[in-house]
């Protein structure tokens, strides 16, 4: 039962740390330009999107509802379809820095991609193939609502998130096996009985077969 415990115990706290580290580096990536990664995780800032995809903010009911987090995998250009919601690479302000925008892939036409934003009055650019090629990251894998990726996304980058589900866990983990390291080396060496017969040591396992096979022989004769 206490091994079994043990067991769950840790393979619960190793999945939870292979997630929040693997979102912690993919929200480290989605933060930096142009990173190459087949995943990106980006949380949506603007209401260019709404209602599909919507921004922390403040309703008219005194509510607030928290922003969505998307899931972002790369997809071949080319199977890429008019409606499917993209994140990409565009100069917002014309000054020369680009940001990561996840909008509406409207229309495909003539090897020329027009994305916009849902709401009227969104950002509409019309892409080039190779311009496509150059800043295309990937198309958002999920509309559905990830709570429990969008509050640990945004947790672990927190000092009490990163303790809580990093340091911690990982230091329970690395004590837990130098203990037993230590518990195994302070741990006294059992002996093996043996016996020396005309020059050749027997273990004691060795004696007790020979003892057995002995007595079958024996049983077999009577």
């Amino acid at each position: 039962m206490k091994k079994a415990l043990r067991v769950t115990t840790n393979v619960i706290l190793i999945s939870l740390l292979i997630v929040t580290i693997g979102l912690f580096v993919l929200r480290i990536s989605g933060s930096s330009a142009k990173i190459k990664s087949p995943i990106h995780v980006y949380e949506i800032l603007t209401g260019s999107m709404e209602p599909t995809l919507h921004r922390q903010s403040t309703y008219k009911n005194g509510k607030k509802k928290t922003g969505d987090v998307v899931l972002v995998l790369k997809k071949k250009i080319e199977k890429l379809k008019e409606g499917d919601i993209i994140s990409y690479y565009t100069d917002i302000n014309n000054d020369g820095k680009y940001e990561v925008v996840t909008h509406r892939l409207v229309e495909i036409k003539d090897n020329k991609y027009r994305i916009k934003g849902d709401v009227d009055g969104s950002l509409d650019e019309t892409l080039t193939l190779s311009q496509m090629n150059e800043r295309y990251i990937g198309k958002v894998a999920f509309n559905h609502k990830l709570y429990v990726i969008t509050i640990l996304y945004r947790f672990i980058c927190t000092i009490y998130g990163f303790l809580l589900l990093i340091v911690i866990p990982l230091g329970f983990l690395i004590g837990k096996e130098i203990y037993t390291l230590i518990k195994t080396l302070k741990a006294p060496v059992e002996e093996e009985n043996t016996v020396t017969y005309n020059g050749v040591t027997f273990s004691e396992e060795e004696i007790k077969k020979m003892i057995k096979e002995k007595e079958e022989k024996e049983n077999e004769k009577k």
